[in-house]
């Protein structure tokens, strides 16, 4: 069922606020929400004013998509990638604000490695603490990061010695690998923080604890390639011993905080390295670009996400939208790449315009972008007449 009930003809909404989450594989947000909108726009007669918003919540795309939405600038800074290896890195500061604003998986992502060719021992967390000193060092007092996407799994061991932390063992040598973690002994912390007076917000919508069966490294590692059970034991222990010092050393823990295990423990690195604080990433994205106000100021809210399922409706950045909009009493288009029956039906949904309507799921992966912008244009034509 693609609708609800009557709605005006497409060409009765004047102002269109499209806000759409990634399409995982094959768009990014703002990518989608700019076909969506220049393929509405070339349907449209009479005067239209289309916003686009990209959405996250935290995970993939988040940088972009916030950065984008309050008017960011992009910059560059030199780092290493989760392996090491040199890279200029991406993040975003809010247009005359000290505002940055980082995904912090353009540094330590799985999706900038190579497949298949290394193991989750090898990687750490310091590209993430280089970009933050530079965040820090360009003026940022705010920062807002997003922590989801990650290859490693070393609580944030790499980070905080960026950031001038110094681990040892029990001889007093410098440990520089996480997998050496077991032998920890002190935590010594930088003279001078280099985010001193730095207020860092994450957004995190994961609630996972460091440690444990549902913590970073049986959670999330398979992911990352740990499979193997001596070395899922080993690196359990390891981030062990690493909260054991924290809290023996520094007077905090926070291994069972939740988020701590996002991120491969990143979380955890994040709160006990560099104090800082966790919010929900949907909460956190809507409040910084207004969202509850542009829904108000709109005629009809488009959102929508790669596959729309029941996890869409429960909680999701997309499930979100649609609260807000059914709060305000504003129709609903959804688009989406594939959408099932239970999304279609769903009340707060006033359309439903899945791209496999009018071309095959193997053609819509394949040209995510023409396919998306045909369905739009058939679905405009279908619901105009």
């Amino acid at each position: 069922m693609l609708s609800q009930f009557e709605d005006p003809h497409m060409h009765g909404y004047k102002r269109v606020l499209v806000v759409m989450d990634k399409w995982k594989g094959t768009l990014t947000a703002g990518r989608a929400a700019q076909i969506i909108a220049d393929s509405w726009a070339s349907m449209a007669s009479g005067s239209l004013e289309i916003r686009c918003l990209p959405m996250s919540d935290g995970g993939e795309g988040f940088g972009e998509a916030l950065g984008l939405a309050m008017g960011g600038i992009q910059r560059q800074t030199p780092a290493v990638d989760a392996l090491g290896r040199p890279i200029s890195c991406e993040w975003w500061q809010v247009e005359n604000q000290f505002h940055g604003i980082f995904e912090t998986s353009r540094s330590n992502g799985l999706a900038q490695l190579p497949r298949g060719q290394f193991h989750p021992g090898q990687c750490d967390t310091f590209g993430v603490g280089q970009v933050l000193r530079a965040m820090a060092g360009a003026g940022m007092h705010t920062m807002t990061l997003g922590i989801g996407g990650s290859a490693t799994n070393d609580g944030g061991f790499g980070m905080a010695r960026a950031l001038g932390y110094h681990f040892s063992d029990d001889v007093g040598q410098p440990i520089f690998r996480w997998t050496d973690l077991v032998s920890l002994r002190h935590i010594q912390p930088p003279e001078h923080s280099p985010l001193a007076g730095a207020c860092i917000t994450v957004a995190c919508d994961v609630t996972n604890p460091l440690l444990g069966e549902m913590g970073a490294t049986r959670i999330y590692g398979p992911q990352k390639g740990l499979t193997d059970s001596e070395d899922v034991q080993h690196a359990e222990r390891c981030l062990t011993r690493l909260a054991d010092v924290v809290a023996q050393d520094m007077h905090r823990d926070f291994r069972n905080a939740a988020g701590a295990g996002a991120a491969g423990g990143l979380g955890y690195g994040l709160a006990s390295f560099a104090d800082a604080l966790f919010t929900s990433g949907f909460d956190l994205f809507a409040e910084r670009v207004d969202l509850s106000r542009l829904i108000a100021q709109s005629d009809l809210v488009v959102t929508g996400e790669g596959r729309a399922d029941a996890s869409t409706l429960m909680g999701k950045g997309v499930g979100q939208v649609l609260e807000m909009a059914q709060r305000h009493h504003k129709p609903v288009v959804l688009v989406c790449g594939e959408a099932t029956q239970d999304v279609a039906s769903d009340p707060r949904v006033h359309h439903c315009w899945p791209v496999t309507r009018f071309f095959p799921l193997e053609q819509s992966l394949s040209h995510p972008e023409d396919c998306l912008n045909g369905a739009i244009r058939n679905f405009f034509s279908l619901s105009s007449n």
